[in-house]
This record gives structure tokens, sequence and C-alpha cells, in this order.
């Protein structure tokens, strides 16, 4: 399973990058450096890490930082020919609305951007209102599940 990503300067980037290696790790797999590829949340960056992987490794599968990311790499292995998903699989993360249009439509990972306004409202309400209040808050992310998986 490759991983595409923007580099882990940031802390989404830094965290989506240690979800993925938690992930390989649980399930008995090794952390192949050679399988990850760094470098922004563009298209073309997906498009050039799928390039890249294909030259340096196999894979069956790539989870994308995010959406357009995953676009990209989707367009790197039509040209290349493979299959999606029966060679290789796809993953983005967000949900964007032009994920369930593309072909194959692209499994992704929602995040509940709604719920995560309202936390952030009443925290900052909180803030305001000189109350002790818990910074970090975990909300649930939910898989949706379309043709490149």
């Amino acid at each position: 399973m490759g991983f595409i990503s923007a580099d882990s300067k940031t802390k989404l980037s830094a965290e989506r990058l240690n979800g993925y290696e938690k992930a390989l790790i649980d399930n008995g797999f090794k952390i192949d450096k050679e399988k990850i590829f760094l470098q922004n949340y563009t298209i073309e960056s997906g498009y050039q890490g799928t390039m890249a992987l294909l030259m340096q490794t196999e894979i069956d599968g790539i989870y994308c930082g995010n959406d357009l990311i995953a676009i990209g790499a989707i367009k790197a292995l039509k040209e290349k020919n493979i299959k999606i998903p029966e060679e290789v699989k796809i993953i983005g993360f967000d949900d964007i609305s032009i994920s369930q249009y593309i072909d194959p439509p692209l499994t992704t990972i929602k995040q509940p951007i709604y719920q995560m306004g309202e936390e952030a409202v009443e925290m900052l309400i909180s803030m305001i209102e000189e109350k002790s209040i818990k910074m970090t808050k975990v909300l649930e992310t939910i898989l949706v599940e379309r043709g490149s998986s």
C-alpha cells in the first residue's frame, strides 16, 4: 500500500502520515519508505507521486492524503492502463463533491465538517467566557465506499 500526501511539516499532514504508518504496523506490515511520496495537496502531486511509486515499487493500493491527490493518482493509473480497483485500489480523504462523479467514483474518508464547526464555535464561546475547556476533541470519520476500492 502506497501513501501520497503533503510533506509532514504541518500537523495535519504529520497526523495522516502517522495514521498510515500505524495502520500498517497494526496489520502486520513493515513501513517501506519507497512507498511514501510527500509533496503537497494537489492533483499534480497525486499524478507525480503515483508515477514515482510505479517506477520504484509494486503497489496494490494507494492511500491519498486528500481527494485531489487521489484524482491525480487515478489519472496516472489510467494512463498506465492499470485497472482500478482490480489491480490498484485508491482511497482519498475529505469527500469533496467531485469525488462521487469521477471514474471510478472515489472511495474516501469523510470528516464531520459541520460538527467540527459547531465544536470550534462552542470552544471559542467558552474561551471568551473564560470557562475551562478541553482544547482537543476527537470526532469520528466515515469511510464512504465507492468504486475505487
